[in-house]
């Protein structure tokens, strides 16, 4: 009768093990950020340059105007030759 080779299997878990009391992970250090939540403040300069109250917004008559006197906030998309893209990696 032929003996089997013993098979030494890994831990399948992608995850390392858990941290210990002390925050640390074999010897990696684990260290736990603070969430600061930023209160954004708009200077009085930027508001009357936007000339809107950012707490309301622009009205539905006030985008209207916008859009037709300054157009859609959008760019114009360059178009460019496959070719050239694809060479342009090269340089």
């Amino acid at each position: 009768m032929s003996e089997k080779p013993e098979i030494q299997t890994q831990d399948p878990s992608p995850f390392p093990p858990a941290a210990g009391k002390d925050g640390k992970v074999g010897n990696v250090e684990i260290e736990e950020q603070v969430h600061h939540e930023h209160v954004e403040e708009i200077s009085p300069e930027l508001e009357a340059l936007l000339q809107t109250d950012p707490l309301q917004g622009l009205t539905d008559d006030e985008v209207a105007r916008r859009r037709e006197t300054f157009g859609r906030n959008e760019l114009i998309e360059k178009k460019r030759h496959p070719l050239l893209k694809f060479l342009g990696y090269f340089t």
